[in-house]
């Protein structure tokens, strides 16, 4: 059977709904506006090290695959036992290297096998090290921060706070400003503390840099939906700010055909990872076409 009907035949198969977790929050609304939107439900037993789990399923299933790539027609992959082993040997071998706190390490890598097993390596001899890849970029939280875990025709939506998480919503141009806290959001800026003391607010809830709206406000547990990066957004003159994410896309709808969408480069960078465009990558990339838009070509429509 050829790839495409194996496929047309999955998606044709009866589908359960899944549950991945509780979608229930409770809501504190203060008089100053600010909204907290938090679960119910406690936070379970969490490892503090990302290799207890490692070690945990090593002696629990040492041949499940832990890591696995394509490699031409075949896969190739490690398993929880071997993973173990090669972490705590590339482990010493970086400590022998003299890296340490004060030497860490930076990884220029695509997204593969060996750049994982380096992660847990560093991590088992005490190394800071950060992942460098066009394909991801660093994020100040994990695993996530909201989850939405059902079928949705708004794709926006990002779902609530699982459980562990306090997300603060402060009012913004008909909007939210989203800031967090919990046990998975970073403690701050490897030994820079005046970018550490200003990613945090009074309450110690970390600055998201994101917009979100209620699905639906008397019900929050439907779900935030995202409104783009509070950094695009601008004001004119006017004094209205103008917020560039859904601008963009309804500037599109109304005058197409004339307006044509190019999607944004994922490899190039043009495209974060949460979905927002990069703007300074684009304005670099695409420097001819500004350039154009400003010297009066005959291209370009204005009134």
């Amino acid at each position: 059977m050829s790839t495409k009907l194996y496929t047309a035949a999955l998606m044709d198969r009866p589908r359960r709904p899944l549950e991945l977790g509780p979608k229930d929050v409770t809501v504190e609304r203060r008089a100053d506006g600010v909204t907290h939107l938090r679960s119910p439900h406690a936070l379970g037993a969490y490892a503090d090290r990302m290799t207890e789990r490692l070690e945990h399923w090593a002696s629990r299933a040492p041949d499940r695959s832990l890591f696995a790539q394509r490699d031409g027609d075949r896969w190739r992959s490690v398993s929880y036992g071997e993973a173990l082993h090669k972490a705590r040997r590339i482990g010493a071998a970086l400590a022998s290297k003299g890296l340490s706190a004060e030497r860490p390490l930076v990884v220029l890598s695509g997204n593969d096998i060996e750049h994982g097993l380096l992660h847990l390596g560093a991590m088992y001899a005490g190394i800071p090290y950060a992942p460098i890849s066009p394909a991801y970029s660093l994020l100040s939280t994990a695993p996530h921060t909201l989850g939405r875990h059902w079928e949705t025709e708004n794709v926006s939506n990002m779902g609530p706070p699982p459980p562990g998480v306090e997300t603060k919503l402060i009012p913004l141009e008909g909007k939210y400003e989203a800031r967090v806290k919990g046990p998975h959001v970073t403690p701050g800026y490897w030994r820079q503390p005046a970018l550490t003391r200003a990613a945090f607010d009074e309450e110690g809830y970390y600055r998201l840099g994101d917009s979100f709206a209620f699905e639906d406000a008397a019900h929050p547990e439907r779900g935030l939906l995202f409104r783009g990066r509070i950094a695009e957004d601008f004001k004119p003159a006017t004094g209205t700010w103008v917020n560039v994410g859904p601008l963009r896309a309804k500037f599109i709808e109304h005058f197409a055909p004339l307006v044509l969408d190019e999607p944004p480069s994922l490899d190039a960078g043009e495209l974060t990872d949460k979905g927002s465009i990069n703007q300074r990558a684009v304005l670099t990339r695409r420097r001819p076409l500004v350039e154009e838009l400003y010297a009066g070509s005959p291209r370009v429509i204005t009134s």
